[in-house]
């Protein structure tokens, strides 16, 4: 990994669908028992990124969004295996957002989704905090030095 980076390549990030039920609102345990069973469709996050909450529910056919963090790897043992078509992933951090205030609608996804990592940062595990970093430089900040400075605020207003 390259030094003075808080983009890790290996970290992944994507909506979650789950396989079958659109149109219906879900709660974050029913995401997580999708990922579980297999159930769960990835929307990588870069299909989305730009758009409007509103866009992004009318496209995925759904009320909420559930985040998702995650490591996609291809495994030799996998190739001859149609079911798991190469890939697997391994689902890390999941932030699921059921409820939109109408003023929010028309703002962009990843503005929303920095808001809510933002707000939770002071209940997130340390691991959960490097991918939330890694959202930050990735999507919103571009800059390593940008994203330490909101790290440095965000650990002096937790405090």
């Amino acid at each position: 990994m390259k030094k003075k980076t808080y983009d890790v390549p290996a970290y992944k990030v994507g909506l979650i669908l789950i396989e079958g039920e659109r149109n219906i609102e879900h709660s974050k345990e029913d995401y997580e028992l999708a990922i579980k069973t297999q159930r769960e469709i990835v929307v990588p996050f870069e299909d989305v990124d730009g758009l409007s909450v509103r866009e992004v529910q009318a496209l995925l056919s759904t009320k909420e969004i559930y985040l998702c963090f995650y490591y996609r790897f291809q495994s030799e043992s996998l190739k001859n295996n149609r079911m798991a078509q190469n890939e697997a992933g391994i689902f890390k951090v999941g932030v699921h957002i059921s409820e939109f205030k109408e003023e929010t609608l028309d703002k962009p996804i990843d503005e929303v989704i920095e808001n809510t990592l933002e707000d939770m940062y002071d209940i997130l595990e340390p691991e959960q905090k490097r991918f939330a970093y890694c959202f930050f430089e990735r999507y919103q900040d571009k800059n390593y030095k940008k994203t330490k400075k909101r790290i440095k605020r965000l650990e002096k207003n937790q405090k």
